[in-house]
């Protein structure tokens, strides 16, 4: 699922997309949203979904563009349902403020999406190195399969990075990735950090050079992350590669 505002940067996703949609042989389903029903039936839509068909034509890709009237956040939720993936450009990550990380609309297709979303700042041509984030809950085991299923199958280099931390992640957790991975014959370089996690993420990316950063969604309640923030949204506003939300 391709959500498309009409702007150049959200053409980024629709790019972005195209490029995956072609690796894995994939249907692109886009997603336009409007307010009001006589703006869903106007020339400026139809303009926007002739323009979306027109990339999937050239790109050799098979995809439509629905339009629909009223909200974004929730109408994406919906629709993600009939999809495997959400794919956005990150042009307003949550901001540092509660009352931004409040009324966030990336915050809610995070939380309440009921398939992964991958945000995109830019275009990364060739996906080659991963950076898996692991912490052994059960939100960033389900990054470790996805990790294990797109290096398992493309060849890519991954890299996985624990940030030990008391009382969450561990030596033991550094080992049940390694043990996930080698049971199903998967290379992977293994990173171990302290200190703040959401700055060991983002500096390991750019270490490594990663093409995309693969976590887990939010770890607390909707009301503990609006009041003191979260290692996502920081990861979403900073990050210079594409970044994979898990649920």
């Amino acid at each position: 699922l391709v959500p498309i505002s009409g702007t150049e940067n959200s053409w980024l996703a629709l790019d972005q997309a195209l490029t995956l949609a072609k690796l894995e042989g994939d249907r692109l389903h886009g997603l336009h949203v409007v307010r009001t029903e006589s703006a869903r039936r106007g020339k400026k839509a139809q303009l926007l979904k002739d323009e979306f068909e027109r990339r999937c034509i050239k790109a050799g890709v098979e995809g439509e563009l629905t339009i629909e009237a009223g909200k974004i956040a929730p109408l994406i939720c919906d629709r993600a349902c009939w999809t495997d993936l959400i794919i956005l450009n990150i042009s307003h990550p949550p901001g540092d403020r509660a009352l931004d990380r409040l009324t966030s609309g990336i915050s809610t297709i995070v939380r309440y999406a009921c398939r992964p979303v991958m945000f995109v700042p830019c275009v990364i041509p060739k996906m080659e190195r991963l950076l898996l984030a692991f912490d052994g809950s059960p939100k960033s085991r389900e990054a470790l399969y996805v990790a294990t299923y797109l290096t398992g199958k493309w060849q890519w280099t991954l890299d996985v990075l624990t940030i030990l931390e008391t009382g969450r992640a561990n030596d033991e957790t550094v080992k049940q990735a390694q043990d996930y991975l080698a049971e199903r014959n998967v290379s992977a370089n293994f990173i171990a950090k302290t200190g703040n996690v959401a700055d060991a993420i983002l500096s390991t990316a750019e270490e490594q050079d990663s093409h995309q950063i693969i976590m887990g969604g939010y770890s607390y309640s909707r009301m503990m992350e609006v009041m003191f923030g979260s290692t996502v949204d920081r990861v979403l506003r900073e990050a210079k590669a594409p970044v994979f939300i898990c649920r």
